[in-house]
């Protein structure tokens, strides 16, 4: 019986542990959360200078790494005209080694219009003319 008494005990100052550390992190969570009181001005204006200095010291990085920025997938350096396939009632364009009809897109851009020796692309914003080398 001894061995269960001394579980008993281990267990009644972990669970006082416990508690003690839930109550602090407790305490200091809710330290945080309240804010000075609307007749205390002072204090809170004092509290913004304190941060404004501690953040004052840090380096300016230039751009926020947390923004999207989107670069053009679309140029025309990155299509290749490979081929074309006219005819009046329907034509084919090979870029990038895809085969496309009026309509398809090819890294974002619509073909628009497939003539004898070029084809039109459109990426949303501006006509790209791609021209079939001799």
């Amino acid at each position: 019986m001894p061995k269960f008494d001394q579980k008993k005990a281990i267990l009644a100052v972990l669970a006082l542990i416990a508690v003690f550390v839930w109550y602090n992190g407790l305490k200091s969570f809710s330290k945080q959360k309240t804010n000075a009181p609307s007749g205390d001005m002072e204090a809170s204006s004092s509290r913004q200078e304190i941060k404004q200095k501690k953040r004052s010291g840090h380096k300016e990085w230039g751009r926020d790494p947390f923004m999207v920025t989107q670069t053009p997938v679309s140029s025309s350096s990155a299509l290749a005209l490979d081929g074309i396939v006219y005819d009046e009632k329907d034509s084919y364009v090979l870029i990038n080694n895809q085969l496309l009809h009026i309509g398809d897109e090819v890294n974002g851009n619509r073909v628009v219009d497939i003539q004898q020796d070029r084809v039109i692309l459109n990426d949303g914003n501006k006509d790209i003319e791609l021209k079939l080398e001799q």
